[in-house]
């Protein structure tokens, strides 16, 4: 998935590399651009080896599931509500992380949109919480 982001993505990509929380981006379709350090303990894996993934691939690599353990629509996750509706969205959510370790997460995705209202794409915020 080696391809040419926009410059929005590139500068949120930056961003991330410098923030000690760990956050997620995804690009306009909802293809995994990146996500930093601290979410590598969240996720299991590193992202140098997992690597951009095309959203089609995310639902088999990161398991997700509302807090009573049943089925989470996609279409209720944060970050899909923020790139289908172009809106901030958060939420409280289970994810079973690469490594297969389950997790508590809360969730915040704020939409990324360009110049001209140009929609670009998605970041989230996430961190574990107390069970």
């Amino acid at each position: 998935m080696a391809t040419q982001h926009p410059i929005e993505l590139i500068l949120a990509r930056q961003l991330a590399e410098a923030l000690s929380h760990p956050v997620w981006i995804a690009d306009a379709v909802g293809n995994l651009v990146f996500y930093n350090e601290p979410a590598e303990g969240i996720l299991g894996v590193r992202f140098g080896e997992a690597g951009e993934m095309p959203a089609s691939a995310l639902s088999e690599r990161f398991v997700t599931e509302d807090l009573d353990g049943s089925e989470m629509p996609a279409n209720e996750l944060p970050l899909v509500v923020a790139l289908t509706e172009w809106i901030p969205a958060h939420r409280s959510m289970r994810i079973r992380s690469f490594d297969g370790v389950w997790r508590t997460i809360g969730v915040t995705a704020i939409p990324l949109v360009g110049a001209g209202e140009r929609k670009v794409g998605a970041l989230a915020t996430f961190w574990e919480l107390e069970e």
